[in-house]
């Protein structure tokens, strides 16, 4: 595998942690929530059937996710909100690392059915931030500001 193409393999593997644990930074509270729920055996399952993963490779990632999640609330109790950023930090690197340990698991297949999706969600993610950018400037639009 080419360094290009790692870097992509990575690059969507970090995308997937994200959603996976996606959320506000502190201890999930707030408007933004994990979008498959804060179980750690319910990511895995949804991830089982959508990369048929075997039993094996679900329980692995079940592990994973659940060492993920507590070390999600534990960056969230660590940080203050004055130290957004820093907590911003650390879940990244977080994301990083357990994408990096989920994407070692998975097999030639899967990781093609993995990058298929990230590029989905990919896609998805950017039409949500445009059409969010167009709700602000139609509210700007409408105080008189644009």
């Amino acid at each position: 595998m080419t360094n290009d193409k790692k870097l992509t393999a990575v690059a969507a593997v970090a995308s997937l942690a994200l959603i996976l644990l996606s959320g506000a930074a502190f201890g999930g509270h707030g408007k933004h929530k994990d979008p498959l729920g804060a179980d750690p055996a319910k990511h895995a399952a949804k991830l089982a059937q959508k990369l048929s993963l075997s039993d094996a490779q679900a329980a692995d990632v079940e592990q994973i996710l659940a060492e993920a999640r507590a070390e999600k609330q534990s960056i969230g109790d660590t940080y203050t909100l004055n130290q957004k950023d820093q907590a911003k930090t650390a879940m990244k690197e977080l994301h990083n690392r357990t994408s990096e340990r989920i994407y070692a698991l998975l097999d030639a297949d899967q990781q093609a059915t993995f990058d298929e999706m990230q590029a989905k969600r990919k896609m998805r993610a950017q039409h949500k931030k445009e059409q969010m950018k167009l709700k602000q400037e139609q509210r700007a639009e409408l105080r008189g500001e644009g």
